[in-house]
């Protein structure tokens, strides 16, 4: 089976409130799965049924295949995770810490905490109690429990959190390389969508605990918008002009011009040329295209959202 993490119709509610609805997530061996939303969208839920750390009200949860419920602690043995805050016993130290979860895990080997100090770069802080790391280095070191035994199935929530933009590529390096060069299946929800898109090969939008969306890295660029943005004196007779020219336009909140497609952006000069022949000169024109942050916007605000 190619898919390593999956749900189906998973459902989580708490009383009246209904956190995560009927979601169905594919995630294929070796993706990195960015999972994007608001704050209370339904991330750290799916996450936690993902992980069993909570039953879904309705629906299954699988890994490599597997259910997911109380019987699967074998499971546990190819997952690691960090899910909200990283969680360190305070009056211990990194290396400690990281003993203590080497143990846990059953490793034989007393060099896997060496190692992954240095993968992280918290080796200088080895003998630092948790309580004394800043909140970047403290994510450090939840991240290293996670990875510590070299699992198949990598599961984070907002990973970036508490870090230096140094870290955060340092991170996502290292994240590209395990997905890439081992095969891990990485899963991973951020609010950073700027950094999601650098690396994600695969995208899940979720809303009001719907999953509103499932999206390849190679697709999103042909769901991207793209426009020409216009300003004239004379708003309605540019207009008139640039659609009998045959160009597709609309007005924005602004009272701009748009004019959408590659073909506007490829020929903004002659545009401008066009409209200064027509007594028309533009006083804006402006080329605009969308990021994930607002292509996310937009896919939530035609879904009810605040966009």
């Amino acid at each position: 089976m190619n898919e390593i993490i999956q749900t189906s119709k998973a459902t989580k509610h708490f009383g009246a409130i209904r956190a995560v609805e009927a979601v169905d997530i594919s995630v294929r061996k070796g993706e990195i799965y960015g999972f994007i939303g608001l704050n209370g969208a339904g991330k750290t839920t799916t996450i936690r049924m993902i992980l069993g750390m909570i039953r879904p009200t309705s629906g299954d949860v699988y890994l490599k295949g597997r259910k997911v419920d109380a019987g699967a602690t074998d499971l546990w043995k190819i997952t690691g995770y960090l899910v909200e805050a990283p969680y360190a016993y305070p009056d211990l130290t990194v290396f400690e810490n990281l003993e203590i979860a080497r143990r846990l895990r059953g490793l034989e080997s007393r060099t896997s905490v060496e190692r992954i100090m240095e993968k992280l770069a918290i080796t200088q802080y080895r003998d630092r109690k948790a309580r004394n790391l800043s909140q970047g280095n403290g994510q450090r070191l939840g991240i290293a429990k996670a990875l510590i035994h070299d699992p198949e199935i990598l599961i984070l929530d907002e990973p970036a959190n508490g870090l230096d933009p140094a870290g955060i590529a340092e991170i996502r390096e290292l994240l590209k390389d395990l997905a890439l060069n081992k095969g891990v299946t990485i899963f991973l929800s951020s609010h950073i969508l700027g950094e999601i898109s650098k690396f994600a090969t695969r995208i899940g939008i979720i809303h009001e605990g719907a999953l509103l969306q499932e999206v390849d890295a190679g697709e999103l660029d042909s769901l991207l918008r793209r426009r020409l943005l216009v300003r004239t004196e004379e708003t309605a007779r540019a207009r008139s002009s640039l659609e009998t020219w045959g160009y597709e336009t609309s007005l924005n909140e602004n009272g701009e011009i748009e004019i959408l497609g590659e073909e506007a952006l490829s020929r903004s000069a002659s545009i401008v040329t066009e409209l200064v022949k027509a007594g028309l000169p533009p006083v804006m024109v402006k080329p605009e295209e969308e990021d994930l942050e607002t292509y996310f916007l937009r896919v939530i605000g035609s879904n009810g959202g605040a966009a």
